[in-house]
């Protein structure tokens, strides 16, 4: 990571996504989290110092996310999987990285997803 890039966290409010969010803005990045409900971004701002934070349930998530990171992704901190990476996706800068920790989503999945919609 260099400073100035962008960080998505997924699952910022957690364990580990909070870490990484943590440790990336002492390093001097831009992070922005997702998490789950107006309460778990305000405590990813407020306490844990993440740039911004877009709340997953929201209507309009995607819209949201693409402007929080006006800039596009340079790293995305992968937790979850399903909607939360398809937002992500389209946000990507040209080599931007993607550390996968988890990918909660698809957990108690039956099938993969359909169609071409996953790296």
């Amino acid at each position: 990571p260099k400073a100035g890039e962008t960080l998505v966290v997924a699952a910022a409010s957690g364990a580990v996504g909070s870490v990484v969010g943590q440790v990336a803005k002492l390093k001097g990045l831009r992070v922005v989290g997702i998490a789950g409900g107006a309460d778990k971004c305000r405590y990813v701002v407020d306490e844990l110092g993440f740039d911004a934070c877009i709340d997953h349930k929201s209507e309009h998530f995607a819209d949201e996310l693409a402007q929080a990171c006006f800039k596009g992704v340079d790293i995305y901190f992968e937790n979850v999987g399903g909607k939360v990476f398809d937002a992500v996706v389209p946000l990507l800068n040209p080599k931007a990285r993607i550390p996968l920790c988890g990918l909660i989503a698809g957990y108690n999945a039956h099938q993969p997803p359909s169609g071409p919609d996953r790296l």
